[in-house]
């Protein structure tokens, strides 16, 4: 028997609901990327934060943050292969998002074509922006 592989692909983005100059960019983009790392880069939390019918084989995240306007925006691509279809819960991203950032922020996700490979610019969320 042989068992395909399903690879599902989540788009993230995230908003830090404060002004960030140029000269505070880079601290303030070191904290977002470590906060980034720390929750897609934890097998525990990912497991937390999906839910499957089935055993997840392997998850990659690609990871970018850019000053936009003065405000500071993080973005994430994650794929997670499994036999079956994987939901992200946004309740539980969004928890470890407030536990570890220092700003108010903005979270949106939304699936991506399998394809995809770089950060959208804009992320749509079908059930509106979670806020801190």
């Amino acid at each position: 028997m042989c068992i395909v592989e399903m690879k599902t692909v989540f788009g993230i983005q995230i908003r830090a609901n404060t002004t960030c100059t140029e000269e505070d960019y880079d601290t303030n983009a070191a904290i977002m990327k470590d906060l980034l790392c720390d929750i897609f880069g934890d097998e525990h939390k990912l497991l937390e934060m999906t839910k499957c019918s089935s055993k997840i084989e392997s998850c990659t995240s690609e990871i970018e943050v850019t000053l936009e306007t003065y405000v500071l925006v993080g973005r994430v691509i994650t794929a997670v292969e499994s036999a079956s279809k994987v939901q992200l819960i946004k309740p539980k991203l969004n928890k470890f998002v407030r536990e570890l950032a220092p700003w108010s922020l903005t979270l949106e996700k939304r699936m991506l074509p399998e394809d995809a490979t770089q950060p959208p610019s804009t992320v749509e969320d079908n059930g509106g922006a979670a806020q801190r």
